[in-house]
């Protein structure tokens, strides 16, 4: 978020996701409040949050392009909006990540456990949950 601050841009986070979720909601939270970001639960209360920000001006513009230079984005989950920002000459960061036991809550609330147990060993095998691709 450093970069963005001092280029006099606002990092703005839209976190979705519930307490239960196994990467820790109220963390992921606080790391992005904690970096600078404005974060929002819902994506209604962001765009009002943008929203009255902007300048009181005639608020018909021409649809926004990627390729202007202007737009970009960081994309988690969903491959297909990372490459619908691709597809439209946008700078995107996309990173592949899946909820783990692919969503199946009795099996993440097995992992859960075992985390537990694992957690009281030293943390020297984790590896990343997911890769980043970069354009």
């Amino acid at each position: 978020f450093a970069a963005a601050a001092t280029s006099g841009k606002q990092v703005i986070a839209i976190v979705i996701g519930t307490e239960d979720d196994p990467q820790d909601l109220g963390r992921q939270l606080a790391l992005l409040a904690g970096g600078g970001a404005t974060v929002f639960r819902n994506g209604s209360d962001a765009l009002a949050y943008v929203y009255r920000r902007l300048p009181l001006v005639a608020r018909d513009f021409p649809p926004v392009s990627f390729s202007t230079g202007g737009l970009s984005a960081i994309n988690v989950g969903l491959e297909s909006f990372y490459e619908s920002v691709v597809a439209q000459d946008g700078k995107a960061l996309h990173v592949d990540w899946h909820p783990p036991a692919g969503g199946n809550e009795k099996l993440m609330g097995i992992l859960a456990r075992m985390k537990g147990i694992e957690d009281l060993v030293k943390d020297s095998q984790a590896s990343p949950a997911g890769s980043v691709s970069e354009t």
